[in-house]
């Protein structure tokens, strides 16, 4: 039997434990939901947490006498291995759901809706009778409980960094549940009741969850109203390949290499003349990097074999998005979002005397770097020309330039509408389209220069995004003391 002191040790470490893998669990899930689904739908994982934290705790609180005659040990045991078991669950069962938003007055969509959510608030079911257990098991320690409680959730939020980037989400919630048996196996060890019955079943459910980890990732079921950077619904095999894939803490990036030259030319119409506007003719082959089948950016085939094979001759001001080098000679260029480095491509054409850009993508800065899976496909266009990029936010590299160090910055379409069909314009924008942003910018041009914002055109009667950004640049040259900011910015449109 282990002293009162042991127990209260290994109480305190459950607590800690299930708050660490909570938040693992809460953060591992937004991810899954949003590769399935629109980037809002995340904001009600956090919401079905909480009501599985709620189903939890109210069913000990119902349940918790007659549950008491198998012994607290006991019952800690077995609601440390049903954490493990709904979490693996949960995690396997999630992908294979299709979402359809565009159905939601349909019974069965709704009904699809509901088991998502219902997975997804399965794990903290489990998580929230256990920690409902340990308080009220220990009331005489509930301030030492909490404070490792907390502890627990901010070390998961630490944790989840370096195992989502390894890992993947499913590999980290089955590794966590893994390891949730251990303290199991001690609180079996504690009790006398079902001691070697219980030990038994954990061997298993250890060895059934290991074997889970050899399983490769399973192909998500995505919501068909996505939008057309969902590859796989578009193409069919032969069209496309899949070239690279990883997950990160922003979600999971795939590169696909577009084949075919009718599937290019679908590609380049749906994104827009913006998206895909390269001085080169012709347009040479492109792969497409997604971040979970959103924000995506081409990566073309710039190298020198390609391009002699392909023919391409470059062919100066013949983009739209060429305008600012019309005003500009050689100028020193700055780049927010250098994604697959068209933008690092034209400044080169140009003759820029100094690029430096910002990708605050980890997996797209990783595979366009050197050693990338993209380096020398893309022509190594991340170091082409002595070009710096950086895998940094863009607001935090503007506030390391000098004052007045740069001709030009360049924001190109860096986000998408995944959360501007809700409206939430401050989720949109990253803090890059903002009033004290612009002034950020400013700062950091020179007499003359100019800052190149390029964003999607919603149509004439509602060019929201276009008009908000113009108030915000009009308000952040009156605050510079401009007295009349009309006559500092120009806006255009472009047919397409």
């Amino acid at each position: 039997m282990m002293s009162e002191a042991g127990a209260a040790r290994l109480r305190v470490f459950s607590v800690f434990y299930v708050s660490l893998m909570a938040i693992c669990a809460e953060l591992c899930l937004s991810l899954m939901v949003s590769l399935k689904s629109y980037s809002h739908m995340v904001y009600v994982v956090i919401s079905f947490a909480l009501l599985g934290y709620g189903m939890g705790s109210n069913a000990y609180l119902l349940l918790g006498s007659r549950l008491q005659r198998l012994g607290t040990e006991l019952l800690a045991a077995l609601s440390l291995a049903g954490i493990s078991v709904l979490t693996t669950l949960a995690v396997h069962a999630l992908p294979g759901v299709r979402i359809n938003l565009l159905l939601i007055f349909d019974p069965g969509a709704i009904l699809s809706l509901a088991l998502v959510y219902g997975l997804v608030a399965l794990p903290f079911a489990g998580i929230g009778f256990l920690i409902t257990l340990q308080f009220s098991s220990g009331l005489r320690e509930t301030r030492r409980l909490y404070f490792w409680d907390l502890v627990g959730a901010g070390l998961g939020a630490m944790v989840f960094f370096p195992l989502i980037s390894s890992l993947g989400p499913i590999r980290s919630l089955v590794l966590l549940s893994l390891v949730s048996l251990v303290p199991a196996a001690a609180y079996l060890g504690i009790g006398s009741r079902g001691r070697r019955r219980g030990m038994a079943g954990l061997i298993v459910l250890a060895l059934l969850e290991s074997a889970l980890t050899w399983i490769p990732e399973p192909e998500y079921k995505v919501d068909l109203a996505l939008g057309w950077e969902y590859i796989p619904l578009y193409f069919h095999e032969g069209q496309y390949e899949l070239t690279w894939r990883t997950w990160h803490p922003l979600g999971r990036t795939d590169l696909h290499r577009i084949v075919s030259p009718k599937s290019r030319e679908w590609f380049q119409t749906r994104g827009g003349p913006i998206t895909f506007e390269i001085p080169l003719v012709p347009v040479p082959e492109f792969s497409y990097f997604t971040n979970s089948y959103k924000a995506g950016t081409p990566v073309f085939s710039l190298s020198p074999e390609n391009l002699k094979k392909e023919g391409c001759q470059v062919k100066p001001f013949s983009t739209a998005v060429e305008t600012p080098y019309v005003l500009l000679d050689r100028p020193r260029v700055l780049i927010i979002g250098a994604g697959g480095g068209r933008d690092l491509f034209m400044a080169g054409v140009h003759d820029a005397t100094d690029v430096v850009a910002a990708e605050i993508n980890p997996a797209t800065y990783q595979a366009m770097a050197p050693g990338g899976i993209a380096y020398e496909y893309s022509g190594r266009i991340y170091t082409n020309r002595g070009t710096k990029v950086h895998n940094i936010d863009g607001r935090h590299l503007i506030k390391n330039q000098p004052p007045e160090s740069r001709d030009l910055i360049v924001l190109n379409g860096i986000d998408t509408f995944a959360a501007l069909a809700t409206g939430a314009f401050a989720f949109a924008e990253n803090y890059l389209y903002t009033q004290d942003a612009i002034v950020d910018y400013l700062k950091v041009l020179k007499p003359g220069g100019i800052i190149n914002f390029n964003r999607w055109f919603e149509g004439k009667e509602r060019p929201r995004e276009t008009l908000r950004l113009f108030l915000m640049s009009m308000d952040a040259l009156r605050s510079l003391g401009v007295k009349d900011p009309t006559k500092h910015v120009i806006i255009g449109h472009v047919d397409g």
